[in-house]
């Protein structure tokens, strides 16, 4: 039996070129999926500061509207209208 050693070295190089590709690829995939997991915790935790300053705005919004409505009530006669105010005749 003659053997090629020049086919047989290139068949071999061939099978480790092809391991290796897939050992990177491997790794990349792993990278990728770590950046992808870091960047939904970013994501996450800018979200929360977000809702936490939304939260805080609308605390002072309330009680900046509340102190207007009790200075309106003490300060002019103001009656807030009742439902018979809406009563359709």
């Amino acid at each position: 039996m003659n053997i090629d050693y020049n086919l047989f070295f290139l068949f071999i190089s061939n099978i480790i070129a092809l391991f290796v590709a897939i050992w990177k690829l491997s790794q990349w995939e792993e990278r990728l999926q770590q950046q992808i997991n870091l960047n939904k915790k970013d994501i996450n935790q800018g979200l929360e500061s977000l809702r936490h300053e939304m939260k805080k705005r609308d605390h002072y919004i309330s009680i900046q509207l509340n102190t207007l409505v009790n200075y309106i009530e003490k300060t002019t006669n103001y009656n807030p209208p009742s439902m018979d105010d809406f009563d359709i005749k």
